[in-house]
């Protein structure tokens, strides 16, 4: 029985050895974590938390009977991009919103689908240059992986915006104090005014970009920023009434959903998070321009993307 145990113990070990190599390296502290990101910050290391989940957000411009495409090129826009991470070491869940206007070297594929070379664009554009369907998907989680120090990311979940109305009825509504005048699109939507958004209004609020305001997608980050924290909210009190809430989101949100994530995983993560105390959404700070073809393009702040990864991602590497 001894020689048995001893010998469990010494596979064990050559098993651990073998799995977490990065962990057996005595010296530099970055050498400890080799293969896993790691950032530095004024002077200290800082390595990828160990127990994140991450799963990106993308809402795609296009209508759910039109979110597949035969030809590539054709996927549609992705015009929202947040990341969620679930913090299992910290009980909370922090999200990174990400500007669509991101300036980032995509993938560029040909008409088949043949990965042709790199291309400088929006990042929104990353959708766009696929499918429109789970090759889309990849596309975005690859440059969004890139952005963010090639961190990587456990789900997608992408839902096509024509569904914003949808998820907002089956919350309840979600209430908002109106900054701008929607009142062309719904005369109930005036500037000033505080109403609990229903139906269609939930999509002029979120989505709606030319007539609205001065038109930039800047404004509009923030009006999602504050339908986020609105809703989130609502969310977990009707998750704490009825824990069933979630299968039934779920449920009445999958004809717009394509996702990676299976039910029971989704069903997991949402209760869970439902416990854990919710950040503040963050942005990442940085330039807009008009681009030479006339669009607009955001250019992240260096420091600004390194500290909101290391706020939401990342934990100090003791030397």
């Amino acid at each position: 029985m001894i020689r048995r145990r001893a010998l469990l113990a010494i596979a064990l070990a050559m098993l651990l050895q073998a799995l977490l190599p990065a962990y057996a390296t005595v010296g530099d502290p970055s050498a400890r974590f080799e293969g896993i990101p790691t950032l530095e910050q004024n002077g200290t290391l800082y390595r990828l938390n160990g127990r994140l989940t991450t799963i990106l957000l993308v809402g795609i411009d296009r209508t759910v009977d039109q979110s597949s495409s035969a030809a590539y090129r054709n996927g549609g826009q992705a015009d929202f991009l947040a990341l969620i991470a679930v913090n299992d070491n910290k009980k909370s869940v922090s999200v990174i919103q990400i500007n669509r206007d991101t300036m980032v070297d995509l993938k560029v594929l040909n008409l088949v689908g043949q990965e042709t070379g790199t291309r400088k664009g929006q990042i929104c554009l990353s959708h766009a240059f696929a499918d429109g369907g789970e090759r889309s998907c990849e596309m975005v989680l690859d440059a969004v992986s890139a952005l963010l120090n090639d961190m990587p990311i456990d789900y997608y979940m992408r839902m096509s915006m024509d569904g914003i109305p949808t998820l907002n009825d089956a919350l309840g509504g979600v209430e908002v104090t109106l900054e701008d005048d929607f009142s062309s699109l719904d005369p109930a939507m005036t500037a000033g005014t505080t109403l609990t958004l229903h139906g269609m209004q939930a999509e002029y609020y979120t989505r709606t970009r030319m007539q609205i305001g001065d038109g930039t997608n800047a404004e509009r980050l923030v009006r999602q920023r504050n339908y986020l924290r609105a809703a989130a909210p609502v969310l977990r009190a009707r998750v704490e009434q009825d824990p069933g809430f979630v299968r039934t989101l779920f449920d009445v949100m999958e004809p717009y959903l394509l996702t990676d994530l299976s039910r029971g995983a989704f069903y997991n993560i949402a209760e869970k998070a439902s416990r854990y105390e919710v950040n503040s959404i963050v942005e990442i700070e940085g330039e807009n321009r008009i681009g030479e073809g006339g669009f607009m393009e955001f250019y992240p702040d260096e420091n600004s993307l390194r500290q909101v990864q290391i706020d939401a991602l990342y934990d100090p590497v003791d030397s």
